[in-house]
This record gives structure tokens, C-alpha cells and sequence, in this order.
């Protein structure tokens, strides 16, 4: 899951894997979630314990931009002194050697409902 959504609500939307509550205008988000959807990008179900939340993933269509983040991913680790994953330089280093490799094990990654960075405190 990367995003869930009270449907009544306008304030809280919460990171599954940090367990922050983050606070964003949820029409704002649940517009872009909406575009995404139609867009192929996500797929959205209906949470099966409080029908005013959804739940969203990504798609095949969206799991195959992986690689395409990752791109910007390693533009950051370059260019950027205060990017989170300049202190994943083994990650960083693998994705230099072998992105499509690394790709695709992220891709099954999520596929399973992991996080790439469970551990971030940002």
C-alpha cells in the first residue's frame, strides 16, 4: 500500500511504513490519486474494515516507472548534499552497477508489499 485516504476526511493521511501521521490537504491528495488512477498508475480498493478509508497501489504500468525513479534516485545522490540516500551509498553503488537488476528486485518488492526504505525517519 503507498497511500490510504479517509474519504470524510481533510487533514490526515497516514505512512504506513513510518506509522507518522503526515498532514496534507486530502482533497489535494485525493485528486492526484484520482488522476493516477485514471492514468493506469494506481489501482484503488476499498478498505474491507472502515469503508470511508482506500487503499492504493501501484499498478504493473506503475511498477515499470520504478527504473525511471530510480534515474532521478541517482541525480540526487549526485547532486544533491542533503538527498536520504547519499547515506545508502551500497544501494546507491548497486543501482550504479546493475539499475535494471535492482529494478526488478524492487519491482517484486512491492509486488509482495515491501518498502524500500522501511527504516526512514524522514
Amino acid at each position: 500500500m503507498i497511500a490510504e485516504c479517509r474519504a470524510n476526511s481533510d487533514h490526515a493521511v497516514r505512512a504506513q511504513h513510518t506509522g507518522r501521521i503526515v498532514y496534507k490537504r486530502c482533497r489535494f491528495l485525493a485528486s492526484r490519486l484520482a488522476f493516477l488512477e485514471e492514468q493506469g498508475i494506481l489501482s484503488r480498493a476499498p478498505s474491507p474494515d472502515d469503508r470511508r478509508r482506500d487503499f492504493y497501489k501501484l499498478t504493473e504500468k506503475g511498477l515499470d516507472l520504478i527504473s525511471i525513479v530510480f534515474n532521478i534516485v541517482v541525480w540526487s545522490a549526485k547532486h544533491d548534499s542533503k538527498s536520504y540516500v547519499r547515506r545508502c551509498k551500497e544501494f546507491i553503488a548497486r543501482l550504479n552497477r546493475n539499475p535494471m537488476e535492482v529494478s526488478e528486485e524492487v519491482k517484486a518488492l512491492v509486488r509482495e508489499g515491501g518498502c524500500l526504505f522501511p527504516e526512514s525517519k524522514e
